[in-house]
């Protein structure tokens, strides 16, 4: 391993062990603004993949990886860094500007604040579709989305649209629930 490669073992695992902290809630304001506001979001994202469960897809078996797509431009610095971490025993696979036409492939979709002009027909197009939707553009679980990623007292925290993931049939765990800002019934 080379230095690099062991600079960055060491920061990732600096980065999920704040993560571990600010999923037990406990203080971090300090610790928070010490790490980039990109790559505590991205913590968030790969700690929501252990909060849900995804409704089983007719016909299919369960596919052996987790996609996570991702539509705009100039979505989260290091969010590429995802690839091949597990959840379950599942590897995360990242797709960057996926097309429209293969987001029914996907598990995870991350919208770009790039696409806010477009969102609502974004959201409308995977509305029936089993696709945990993130994003961190103002109001997102406000018009439809299932988790928006927001700033709230000087920390990364966010919103979760309830009725839409309940509408998908897919689970969120009490734990995630009671950790969001707002809860959207």
């Amino acid at each position: 391993m080379g230095i690099s490669e062991g600079i960055f073992r060491k920061h990732w695992v600096c980065q999920w062990g704040l993560m571990v902290l600010l999923i037990l809630g406990i203080g971090t304001t300090s610790l928070a603004n010490s790490a980039p506001e990109h790559q505590v979001k991205v913590a968030f994202i790969y700690n929501f993949t252990k909060f849900i469960q995804w409704p089983p897809v007719a016909g299919q078996p369960p596919s052996g990886q987790i996609q996570l797509c991702v539509v705009g431009k100039r979505p989260l610095d290091d969010i590429e860094k995802l690839e091949g971490q597990l959840t379950f025993g599942r590897p995360i696979v990242v797709r960057l500007d996926v097309p429209a036409k293969e987001w029914s492939q996907c598990d995870i979709l991350y919208i770009a604040e790039s696409e806010a002009p477009r969102v609502s027909e974004i959201l409308a197009r995977v509305a029936t579709l089993p696709i945990l939707t993130i994003s961190d553009m103002p109001d997102f679980a406000d018009k439809g989305g299932i988790i928006g990623l927001r700033i709230h007292d000087g920390r990364v925290r966010f919103d979760i649209n309830l009725a839409t993931a309940r509408r998908i049939e897919m689970h969120i765990s009490s734990q995630l629930l009671g950790l969001a800002v707002r809860v959207l019934q």
